[in-house]
């Protein structure tokens, strides 16, 4: 026989921390969200940066160095990896939308099926996002380097 916890809160205690964790859940969400929006700003101006210095040397009839052209791929290659991040995540959310509807309805419409997925592309989107944060930060680091080396 086991003991049943008796509970240290009130009830209204406990509607607020579900109210709390409901407010964190979304602030998590939104934050992913401008991480997300970072990466792609930042990475589109280093990417700006480049092209323009590039046109600013070819113009001047001026070598374009490698250690230019290496962060512009950086920076394209942490947008790109960004956009796959996103095309799993709607993958991960759809097999998870599917699994609460079978759930909810209580129907053996593969819902363990469902959910292996939406983990599987869940761990995807977060490699995908790690990477393309990387690329962006090496790509950064780069162009700084450049930048400080050359002018």
């Amino acid at each position: 026989m086991t003991k049943k916890k008796k509970n240290k809160f009130t009830e209204k205690e406990l509607e607020n921390h579900k109210e709390r964790k409901h407010l964190s859940y979304s602030n998590m969400f939104y934050s992913e969200q401008r991480i997300d929006l970072l990466i792609i700003a930042m990475s589109g101006a280093g990417i700006y940066v480049c092209l323009e210095t590039i046109k600013f040397l070819g113009q001047n009839e001026r070598p374009i160095d490698t250690l230019l052209k290496l962060p512009g791929c950086f920076l394209l290659g942490a947008v790109i990896c960004n956009f796959i991040g996103q095309l799993l995540s709607k993958r991960a959310n759809k097999h998870d939308y599917l699994m609460c509807i079978c759930v909810e309805e209580q129907d053996d419409c593969g819902a363990e099926e469902h959910d292996k997925k939406a983990d599987k592309f869940s761990k995807a989107v977060e490699i995908a996002n790690l990477i393309s944060m990387i690329s962006m930060f090496v790509g950064l680091i780069l162009l700084v380097i450049y930048f400080t080396t050359s002018f």
